[in-house]
């Protein structure tokens, strides 16, 4: 079976969503529901290949660190202790927050991921806080390559998954159009004066009633 490059996709894609104009829907916006899809799926399935690993060096009372790598799609587990061996298990940051656990100072044993530093690259607090140096060897998985919409490449996910993604890109370009249809029928309803725009209020029922930015979209599936 051939793979899919990046133009086949997006091809498939428009297809998938009615064939809308490229003047409507440009291929660069496909591209990026085919890479959204593609970083669901691979958070999802965790592949081999897109396993990787960075280094931390821990400083005495220092306890949050921004990572090196700018591709982090998402940590896993364990994170591994080189200093002491001792395997370290990945937390969530609510966990923290609501267990108000306090360890003092020492070898850490718990990870997180705690927002983006000042460089926009995320970072990982460590739990206890270093009473010293530590080498801490975090695992991630990496972001997939962008798909290219005016020159063919191939995605870094394994072929057996191309179809799998042509699906989720499908219902995020399908959620995204629902959110410019729902933003038009209130522009149209806002412009309208008190009765006749209440009279329309009940067609508006169709439409989804929270609008989500494609910024805000990309945020969501990449924290999942």
């Amino acid at each position: 079976m051939a793979r899919f490059s990046s133009l086949d996709k997006i091809a498939m894609l428009r297809s998938a969503t009615g064939d809308p104009a490229t003047g409507d829907v440009p291929n660069a916006e496909l591209a990026q529901h085919i890479w959204l899809a593609e970083m669901d799926i691979a958070e999802m399935y965790e592949f081999a290949n897109l396993r990787d690993s960075e280094e931390i060096d821990t400083e005495a009372g220092v306890e949050l660190y921004q990572m090196t790598a700018t591709n982090v799609l998402k940590f896993l587990e364990p994170a591994n202790n080189l200093t002491t061996g001792i395997p370290m298990d990945l937390r969530d940051a609510d966990w923290y927050r609501n267990t108000g656990i306090f360890l003092g100072q020492q070898d850490p044993f718990y990870y997180w991921e705690e927002g983006l530093g000042a460089d926009g690259r995320r970072q990982v607090q460590f739990c206890p806080k270093p009473g010293g140096v530590n080498t801490i060897r975090i695992p991630f998985i990496k972001v997939p390559t962008a798909p290219d919409h005016s020159e063919a490449n191939f995605s870094d996910l394994p072929q057996g998954y191309d179809l799998q993604v042509i699906n989720r890109a499908t219902e995020i370009s399908l959620e995204l159009q629902s959110q410019r249809d729902e933003a038009k029928k209130q522009a149209e309803l806002s412009s309208k004066s008190g009765l006749s725009a209440r009279r329309s209020l009940p067609a508006a029922a169709y439409y989804k009633q929270r609008i989500v930015t494609f910024g805000q979209l990309l945020r969501r599936n990449r924290r999942r």
